[in-house]
Order: structure tokens, then sequence, then C-alpha cells
């Protein structure tokens, strides 16, 4: 069954009002509230049998599906656990790096050697000689 809402719920009467009349209003809602007391201690009956019956087969089930639930709640734990070492090993990564001196510009090599006229600024390997031309493939 849904949730209904209140006008819902007046639409229903109002139209079990004008279907059924004033007069047979009381015995219906007789007959449906003796309905549904029988069906609940019909539901009831077939609880209290079905446990009786298979009430041993359950509780080892029940324990089982505790224990899991015990594991599980010790697992989230444990990944708990793991997570914070692991935020804080990052953290202490990230203090260390922060540490860490940056390179002096002073200190780097500067282009200043070259001259204007040794073509595009690529390097060049030691010794000063051009680099080997790309082996070509025959097609």
């Amino acid at each position: 069954m849904g949730n209904f809402t209140f006008s819902e719920i007046m639409t229903i009467i109002l139209v079990i009002l004008i279907v059924f009349g004033p007069n047979r209003l009381p015995e219906l809602a007789r007959r449906t509230g003796e309905w549904l007391a029988t069906a609940r201690r019909a539901a009831a009956t077939l609880r209290e049998e079905f446990l009786t019956e298979y009430g041993e087969a359950i509780e080892p089930l029940k324990q089982a599906r505790d224990e899991i639930r015990a594991t599980g709640e010790e697992l989230r734990g444990d990944l708990r656990a793991i997570g914070d070492d692991l935020k804080a090993a990052g953290d202490d990564v990230k203090a260390a790096g922060a540490e860490v001196a940056t390179p002096d510009p002073a200190e780097e090599p500067s282009a200043e050697g070259s001259s204007a006229g040794e073509g595009d600024g690529a390097p060049t390997p030691a010794g000063g000689a051009d680099p080997e031309p790309p082996i070509e493939e025959p097609a």
C-alpha cells in the first residue's frame, strides 16, 4: 500500500458514503474490521507455525548473519584505520615536499653560450657534432 494524503482519504470516504449510503456504512465498517482481524490472526498463526517448524533451521542462519555483520563492522573499522594512515602519510609527503628547496634561478644553466646562427636552439650531442639523420625505411 502507498501513502495516502488527507485529500485522497477524504475522497475515498466520500465515494464510499455515496455508494453505500449512511445506513449501510456501519455494517460495512463492521465487516471490514472482522475481515482484517481474521487476516491478522491467520498471518500470526502462519508465522507461529513457520517458526515452530523451521526455527531450528533458522537459528544457525541468524548466527551466521550476526557473525557476518560483526566481521563487516570489523573490516570497516580496519579500512577506516588504513584510510587514516594513508591520509597521514599523504600529509607527511606534502609537508616534506613543501620543505624541499626550490632550485635557485641563478643556478640554472643559461643560454648565453650559444650563438644566434647555430640552428634552432636544440641541444647538440657532446663534442659539438650534428646528430645523425633519421633512417628511412624502404617502401
